[in-house]
């Protein structure tokens, strides 16, 4: 067999590697954002159920703040699209239910069954900050990369808008993320570094400075 045919098989085989590669990496890639969708439902299941074990009477008095709370945030994020949430509690044979229902551009359909991605995200997180705030509970609140699927052309608004909830309705908030433009709004930012023979590491860092109203930095 000649060099330059050796050299043709070569090729051929380093191809066939590099796009067997390849296919791992993407399924990789698709299992990875599948573990994150399901985490992410099960979140706002849960929510659902925690909805549920508040009295009806305490739930029909809720709804109106509930959805004043969720339409605010959607629309604090997303403010070149026009939402409105609504939760509709319902009773069949005894028992409640809640169904959540947003109107984007005049279509209403249920969030879990037509919205994806970050308004679905959003609408969790607003969720588990009103479920607190009703059963009088403490009122922190951590996110373990649950703003993952937030576009980033949206992330800087997402991040204005926990330092909003934070002060106005007294809630610590960690975001677990490796989008930095969260920290823009952090009080405290760490970043997990390589410590060696220690492990994982968690170094303090300060956020980047915030321009005072005159447009002055500080």
């Amino acid at each position: 067999m000649t060099n330059s045919r050796l050299l043709e098989l070569d090729k051929i085989v380093t191809r066939r590697e590099l796009l067997q590669e390849e296919r791992q990496l993407r399924v990789l890639t698709l299992e990875q954002t599948l573990t994150k969708l399901r985490r992410e439902d099960k979140i706002l299941t849960a929510t659902d159920q925690a909805l549920l074990t508040i009295s009806t009477s305490l739930l029909g008095r809720s709804i109106d703040t509930l959805d004043k709370l969720v339409t605010s945030g959607l629309k604090a994020v997303f403010d070149d699209q026009k939402m409105a949430f609504s939760a509709k509690v319902e009773r069949y044979r005894g028992k409640t239910s809640v169904r959540f229902e947003l109107n984007h551009d005049g279509i209403i359909a249920p969030i879990k069954d037509s919205y994806g991605g970050g308004i679905q995200v959003l609408v969790g997180v607003l969720l588990r900050i009103a479920v607190i705030i009703t059963l009088g509970l403490r009122r922190i609140l951590i996110l373990d990369e649950s703003l993952a699927h937030v576009s980033p052309q949206y992330v800087p608004n997402v991040s204005q808008l926990l330092r909003t909830l934070a002060e106005e309705l007294d809630f610590e908030i960690i975001v677990i993320s490796h989008d930095e433009e969260f920290a823009t709004s952090a009080d405290m930012h760490y970043q997990a570094q390589d410590g060696g023979f220690l492990g994982t590491v968690f170094k303090q860092l300060h956020p980047p400075p915030k321009p005072t109203p005159q447009g002055e930095v500080k």
